[in-house]
């Protein structure tokens, strides 16, 4: 089995994939230099995970290479969604499948404000960072419906994107076919 994470960051979800399934092989794959050195850092000991430097939508792997593929509170920094998302497709194998989390772009600032007050941030620091946050990440981000489309337009199939209950949270799959 292979994972490919776009927006890896500094690889706090390749590390808990590699936790729990230190035989699956990985890819994480971020535009940031400093988040990549984070991410070797934090996975020096994993042997089955890799790293590599570019955007969603540039073509670093071969096609069908992957059985699965994240984007985890990422997709809103891509240039071009659709792009990322069709690159998604082409390196999963058939039968592959993507999952897509991130902040809903229709979130309201009460729910995205009790988000951030859940985090490890400074309460003296979370109302500055909200409000701040609030315009550049919530606003920046995806709704269910547009989620739902950039998938089926990226050449997803069995698409199903929902709000995730109680979260400020969207969440998408889809899988490759044939």
């Amino acid at each position: 089995a292979s994972w490919r994470d776009v927006g890896c960051g500094a690889g706090h979800a390749l590390a808990a994939l590699s936790d729990c399934r230190p035989d699956v092989g990985a890819a994480g794959l971020d535009i940031s230099s400093p988040q990549l050195r984070a991410a070797r850092l934090r996975l020096a000991s994993a042997t089955t995970v890799r790293f590599v430097r570019g955007s969603a939508a540039t073509r670093p792997f071969r096609g069908a290479a992957f059985d699965a593929a994240v984007a985890l509170f990422s997709i809103k920094h891509w240039p071009d969604r659709r792009g990322g998302l069709a690159e998604c497709a082409r390196v999963l194998r058939p039968g592959g499948r993507v999952l897509v989390a991130e902040i809903d772009g229709d979130a309201t600032f009460g729910e995205w404000r009790r988000w951030v007050a859940t985090g490890c941030m400074a309460p003296v620091l979370r109302q500055g960072f909200s409000v701040g946050a609030y315009f550049a990440v919530v606003r920046s981000s995806v709704t269910v419906p547009v989620l739902d489309d950039l998938l089926r337009r990226s050449g997803f199939a069995r698409v199903s994107v929902e709000r995730v209950p109680g979260y400020p949270v969207v969440a998408g799959t889809g899988t490759v076919t044939g």
